[in-house]
């Protein structure tokens, strides 16, 4: 009889450890839901269309510990086709830090999918695959320009652009690289001749991929556009006038001239020089100083009224392997007082500045990395740069003198002023690109909260000229000592902040700046609260009479 009662009772605990465990599988816990892409905040119009990585965000699970996701070119998630998968998101938000391949399929050619994660290893069923595409933006389109210069409108998140000089001889060395939005056309111009017409095409430039699982090929550059027309008016003969500077904007130094965010073009007209000799070729310089003694960028002797530095140029027949021509730290060009002159596109490649990426591995530089062609952000109007043109002659093959001091050319009033200023924007209506957790479990964007539960994300628009970012945070505006910092090559991070009142700022990297000093201004401080969960007290029945425990709300 005892032996009967104790297989009745163990038959008895066997049926309720079955009963619970079938109520721990991941079949019976509901996946989540909402799962869908965005590039600022959660809260967008839903697009499954996207030029760059987007963000994800999806409905918080009661109870989850934390989330997977996961990022495939396969809608069965098979292993050869993931690329990306985090275990680790403590938020329903994710900001992968990898680019992701141009690449469209039908309905679609990539898909994410997510699950949540609780404790003691139990996991829901995965969420339905929120299929989505990214398309390379539309190739850059003309912009109205100066004789002797070609000008497009920039593209986000593009690093550099080729531009396809089609006239050009030899065929194998038409493409040159630039940083900027603008491209001198010193190609065609020549003592005593000008281009009428320039015909060209152009395409972006974005950096490379990094953190692939599985080694797919990202492109790093976007369609080319159709062929566009360029036309020039003749060169004036008359003494050698500074016009302004050129690239996102125009500026004629004056103070109430916009700075640049992206390194300018340099405009001018006439060849007479101070002495009366008309100049064949002109060089640029830029100085910190309005009595042009201390330089900070020297330019090639150029024939045409305007400059814009130039990576290089990229040889046809290797197109394929991105081989940049390197011009070498050589010059045989003298100043007028027998120095010798190295312009800036002859320098070596910059060397590029890393940091640990979001994910803690490191951010290893990838892209179009030239010698250093961009000048540091200043705070203008307060300060600037002042720039001057001086009259240079060929003396021989590959040779030049110049024919003018810039000191005594800036002293007889040929300077103008110029400032940078690239940075990203954090907010939209004085709002943080900002979303997260409310404290009660919702997903919510900062424009429908002012306080955070958990681990926000933020996202900023793109710097140009920015190859990569730095995200910091602080308990203080001021002074702003940084508690944290992460690194991407996207445009939004998570960030992993306790409870309390923090500020947050960000920087790109521009890797054409010289080595060691390639950070780009910081966005002004934007203020985040995070809260603590709220706690409420449920009543638990799972016998006859009843005990308490505390859960969050």
């Amino acid at each position: 009889m005892r032996i009967v009662r104790l297989v009745s009772i163990l038959a008895a605990f066997a049926a309720l450890g079955a009963g619970s465990l079938a109520g721990a599988s991941s079949a019976a816990t509901p996946a989540p839901t909402g799962l869908h892409g965005f590039l600022l905040m959660a809260n967008e119009a839903t697009t499954t269309v996207f030029h760059q990585t987007p963000s994800f965000a999806w409905k918080p699970v009661s109870g989850a510990d934390r989330y997977e996701l996961q990022l495939s070119i396969s809608s069965t998630f098979r292993d050869s086709g993931v690329l990306y998968d985090s275990r680790n998101l403590f938020t329903p938000v994710a900001a992968p830090p990898l680019t992701l391949p141009w690449i469209t399929g039908s309905p679609h050619s990539l898909y994410a999918r997510v699950r949540a994660l609780f404790a003691g290893g139990r996991a829901s069923s995965w969420s339905a695959p929120f299929g989505f595409d990214v398309v390379p933006p539309a190739p850059p389109t003309p912009l109205s320009s100066s004789p002797g210069l070609l000008r497009w409108t920039p593209v986000d998140g593009a690093d550099a652009y080729e531009i396809w000089l089609v006239d050009k001889l030899p065929v194998t060395q038409q493409i040159e690289v630039v940083k900027t939005n603008v491209l001198d056309e010193r190609d065609f111009y020549a003592p005593s001749a000008w281009p009428a017409t320039v015909r060209w095409r152009i395409r972006a430039l974005r950096t490379d991929v990094f953190g692939r699982l599985n080694g797919m090929p990202a492109s790093s550059y976007g369609p080319w556009s159709p062929v566009y027309h360029s036309n020039n008016s003749a060169p004036s003969a008359s003494a050698i006038t500074l016009t302004g500077t050129l690239s996102d904007a125009f500026s004629n130094g004056s103070r109430n001239s916009p700075a640049h965010e992206l390194m300018p073009a340099f405009l001018w007209k006439g060849d007479g020089t101070l002495g009366g000799a008309a100049a064949q070729f002109f060089r640029v310089y830029v100085f910190t100083d309005s009595q042009c003694l201390n330089p900070v960028y020297v330019g090639p002797a150029v024939a045409s009224p305007a400059y814009a530095p130039r990576v290089s140029g990229l040889d046809l027949g290797t197109e394929g392997a991105n081989a940049y021509v390197d011009p070498g730290a050589t010059t045989t060009d003298v100043a007028e007082d027998g120095g010798v002159v190295i312009p800036n596109e002859q320098l070596a490649p910059a060397k590029p500045t890393t940091g640990p990426s979001a994910t803690g591995s490191s951010v290893s530089a990838a892209g179009v990395i030239g010698p250093p062609l961009d000048l540091w952000d200043v705070n203008w109007p307060q300060s600037g740069y002042y720039w001057t043109v001086v009259g240079v002659q060929q003396i021989g093959v590959g040779a030049y003198q110049d024919l003018e001091l810039p000191q005594d050319v800036c002293a007889a009033g040929r300077v103008q002023r110029l400032g940078i200023s690239s940075e990203p924007s954090l907010t939209a209506k004085q709002e943080p690109f900002a979303t997260g957790l409310s404290s009660n479990g919702r997903l919510v964007s900062a424009a429908q909260t002012p306080k955070f539960y958990g681990q926000p994300l933020v996202a900023w628009t793109a710097a140009l000229s920015a190859s990569n970012y730095e995200v910091q945070w602080a308990r203080h505006l001021y002074p702003f000592r940084a508690g944290g910092a992460r690194y991407t090559f996207g445009t939004s991070a998570v960030l992993p902040l306790k409870p309390g009142t923090w500020f947050y700022r960000v920087r790109g990297f521009d890797y054409n700046l010289p080595t060691g000093a390639q950070a780009m201004a910081w966005s002004t401080p934007t203020k985040l609260v995070v809260t603590a969960p709220k706690l409420r007290v449920t009543s638990v029945h799972h016998r006859p009479g009843s005990h308490f425990k505390v859960v969050k709300k």
